[in-house]
């Protein structure tokens, strides 16, 4: 059955909530693109649609790139139901990583003539066009909508004939098609992972999962650097063990050409180590996100990171107002755990409020709050 049916996963989307591009984040030890290319490969012939500026490393599908731009994804739908060869192809956005190979096959069971598509709706009859099958006989329609300018996938399937399938008949339905649109969906499914390792492991080699992570957020120039110093060499003092993630938006460089790692990059490595005695450092030349790094790191009870405004952990809105710059992020939408700053005013902050020299309060309230959460999850 493989030869008569192809796989498309959607890659073109702005990711304008979530503040970076959903196929790189990590979940269970992979980015989200990884993971549906794994699942998905043995469906059928893969392809990846993808805006012309985006290019992805090691991937396993073809790359289609939209020869509609700004159509969003129905440019994609249409992209790749030119390229494919074959009569029938699933289709899933690169925000969906809990889709996997039964739900797909289950799906494609129902595209049977004289069906064009096969649409998943959930009990409040919400469909999720998107994650679906269609025939490659659609395409004059697709051409024919984009023509017209209009854009919606939903108005696409007033002109098929629709197989609308319950998310209860489906394995697990109503989980895998839930989309992770915004940094609160990315924490909720990281929490997720964690409750369910540890229900299938030990506890105590699930502990790894728990190290808490905080982020100082703030733009450019507000002095996060010198408030985390000083917060660092707090909660040294308290017997913390820390580790620190410091994110930097220039294409900084370790290598310094003459030197055996320099020359081994050069040669083509994709990971380079050095050790001593006495300390160690790894670089990695490719994207590695946040959330892969705190899942290598071991042996520390806090993780502290300089910058990701956009990432899933909690933040600590380091403002200055001297400095003449906003907020890094509504603080009133995404509540911070604290917030740092030499404004008094914080009307309705809604999370505690300390002043720039705060340092001893600020570590006492992490370290309360993870005494806190360590016992809860006793």
């Amino acid at each position: 059955m493989q030869n008569k049916r192809s796989v498309a996963i959607l890659c073109g989307g702005q990711s304008s909530r979530m503040g970076q591009d959903k196929a790189g984040l990590w979940w269970r030890g992979e980015s989200f693109l990884t993971r549906l290319e794994e699942e998905l490969a043995s469906v059928g012939t893969l392809y990846l649609s993808m805006g012309a500026d985006r290019t992805y490393k090691g991937t396993q599908g073809i790359a289609v790139v939209d020869r509609h731009a700004h159509c969003g994804p129905l440019g994609g739908l249409h992209a790749v139901l030119e390229r494919c060869e074959t009569e029938q192809l699933f289709v899933v956005t690169v925000d969906q990583p809990r889709t996997d190979r039964v739900l797909a096959e289950e799906i494609l069971s129902f595209l049977v003539d004289p069906v064009d598509a096969v649409v998943p709706v959930d009990v409040k009859g919400r469909m999720h066009p998107l994650c679906a099958a269609y025939r490659k006989s659609i395409l004059p329609l697709v051409e024919k909508q984009i023509e017209n300018g209009q854009y919606r996938v939903r108005d696409l399937l007033d002109r098929l004939r629709v197989c609308y399938v319950p998310v209860g008949k489906l394995t697990d339905g109503a989980t895998k098609l839930d989309n992770i649109n915004t940094p609160e969906d990315y924490r909720r499914l990281l929490n997720s992972q964690v409750e369910t390792v540890c229900e299938r492991v030990d506890p105590v080699s699930c502990l790894r999962e728990e190290i808490p992570v905080f982020s100082v957020v703030a733009y450019s120039g507000s002095g996060k650097t010198t408030f985390l110093e000083k917060l660092i060499a707090e909660l040294k003092r308290r017997g913390f063990r820390l580790a620190v993630i410091k994110h930097d938006a220039h294409d900084f460089e370790m290598d310094q050409p003459g030197k055996d790692s320099f020359r081994f990059t050069q040669a083509g490595a994709d990971t380079v180590i050095l050790a001593s005695e006495r300390k160690s450092v790894r670089m990695d030349h490719y994207r590695v996100n946040v959330e892969e790094w705190v899942d290598r790191i071991r042996g520390v009870d806090l993780i502290l990171t300089e910058g990701y405004k956009h990432g899933a952990y909690r933040k600590i809105l380091l403002f200055r107002e001297a400095a003449g710059k906003p907020p890094a992020f509504d603080w009133k939408t995404e509540r911070p755990f604290c917030i740092v700053s030499d404004r008094e005013e914080w009307p309705d902050a809604g999370c505690p409020v300390f002043g720039l020299d705060d340092v001893n309060e600020i570590a006492r309230l992490l370290e309360n709050s993870i005494r806190r959460e360590g016992s809860e999850e006793g």
